[in-house]
């Protein structure tokens, strides 16, 4: 019997139709989709780790990214469909800029991250990876939006993440509220990144939405 944990293996592995089998398997077997999210988190954390051990190698890399993102197309995002119900609806439709910070080209966690977003209800505008600053205040103050989401898996990338609020400030935007994620932030609190709020997974970020809705500016 399959459980998460040969989910996170077997997408660490880089096989890919194995890790997509075990996901959907899961799912016939009772577990939430949190559950095969989280698992991926755990996927993504461990081969950060080896790329900050020196233990980087790139066809391990690249064979994992593969198996990570046929799983999310294949088995999360259809499954996502269903999150309203699970979470309640959003009423207010509020605007998300999202991006990976300069200086860090990882991107399947924040992907995952907008695929939920976009299930329950919010406009993202998806800016990619390896984004100044500059750039995501720009962009937020175009759309009107209500949300920075910033990720970044390398450390020594985190730092930028800082000048977004001092930017918004200068635009007198500070309303807009920033929100982290990534495991280079997992280890920082809110105060050494200048942010609003730094989110462990997807799943606790909406709970933060929610308890957030009354405040977005209609």
């Amino acid at each position: 019997m399959h459980n998460v944990a040969d989910l996170v293996e077997n997408v660490i592995q880089g096989n890919a139709k194995e890790s997509v089998s075990i996901a959907r398997d899961l799912l016939a077997k009772g577990y939430r989709i949190n559950q095969l999210v989280e698992g991926l988190t755990t996927a993504l954390d461990s081969l950060d780790a080896k790329c900050n051990m020196n233990q980087f190698n790139l066809l391990e890399i690249l064979l994992a990214a593969r198996a990570m993102k046929e799983v999310v197309d294949e088995v999360v995002c259809p499954e996502m469909e269903k999150l309203p119900a699970e979470f309640g609806p959003l009423q207010l439709k509020g605007v998300f800029v999202m991006g990976t910070i300069q200086g860090d080209i990882h991107d399947l966690g924040k992907n995952i991250v907008t695929t939920l977003l976009r299930t329950v209800g919010y406009k993202v505008i998806d800016l990619g990876k390896d984004v100044s600053p500059a750039q995501f205040v720009m962009t937020a103050k175009a759309e009107k939006a209500d949300f920075i989401g910033v990720s970044s898996l390398i450390f020594s990338s985190a730092a930028g993440i800082r000048e977004i609020k001092r930017l918004l400030r200068e635009e007198k935007m500070s309303d807009i509220m920033v929100i982290a994620g990534g495991a280079a932030v997992k280890q920082l609190g809110k105060e050494d990144l200048d942010v609003d709020m730094i989110a462990k997974d997807a799943f606790e970020l909406i709970r933060f939405l929610q308890a957030h809705e009354g405040n977005v500016a209609e």
